[in-house]
């Protein structure tokens, strides 16, 4: 939408060290079960354009994990998908110039007549105007849960996707998950789909019983 209503030139760079924009925490999985929680056809990229992604699924043809298109046809794909739409969204972009990609993390910035970015990489930038649209940072383990840090029994990152299939390899009986959002439901789906047959409980934070 920058790009589109700027009537003069101007440099837009974006500061990230993913190799495609626009995934973020929720959009980077590639896990088939992690899936958006409202129908293909209310996403999009272009308010002007609605329905972005459900047209984008139809033309692209991606493959599809079972159980993504309801008998009514509404379309819940996974959330890996929603990134390569936005990646594929904003590729004319990149390709003329007009947007620009810094694969890398902004670590400091000073405000003086401009704002001064510095990078982890050692670079700097000088800009007039500074958006800050960051993803969730990475979880940290609760106070209370201290003492197990560094233990193999605990998944501290639930996007960890390598621990809960090794998780399941291992044959545990019992998994706790702490907290019952929709991060519960993603971990949940992610070892249902992989064969984990043991038992789950899962602990509300706030005492409340997932919806």
């Amino acid at each position: 939408h920058l790009a589109r209503a700027l009537d003069s030139p101007a440099r837009i760079v974006v500061i990230e060290p993913r190799a495609q924009l626009g995934q973020g925490l929720a959009y980077a999985t590639r896990d088939p079960s992690h899936r958006i929680n409202v129908p293909a056809a209310r996403i999009t990229m272009d308010s002007a354009a609605p329905g972005g992604l459900q047209t984008w699924v139809e033309t692209q043809r991606p493959a599809l994990s079972a159980g993504t298109r309801l008998p009514t046809g509404e379309l819940f794909v996974q959330r890996g998908l929603v990134g390569d739409y936005v990646a594929g969204a904003l590729a004319p972009l990149l390709a003329a110039g007009r947007v620009e990609h810094l694969r890398a993390r902004a670590v400091t910035l000073a405000r003086g007549a401009r704002f001064t970015l510095g990078c982890d990489d050692g670079r700097r930038l000088v800009a007039d105007l500074v958006v800050l649209a960051t993803s969730h940072p990475p979880p940290g383990v609760p106070a209370i849960f201290a003492p197990l840090a560094g233990s193999d029994r605990l998944i501290a990152d639930s996007s960890d996707g390598a621990r809960l299939s090794a998780l399941v390899r291992s044959r545990a009986r019992n998994v706790l998950i702490v907290g019952t959002g929709l991060t519960s439901a993603d971990v949940i789906a992610s070892l249902d789909r992989q064969g984990f047959s043991g038992r789950i409980v899962a602990l509300s934070r706030r005492g409340r019983p997932a919806s």
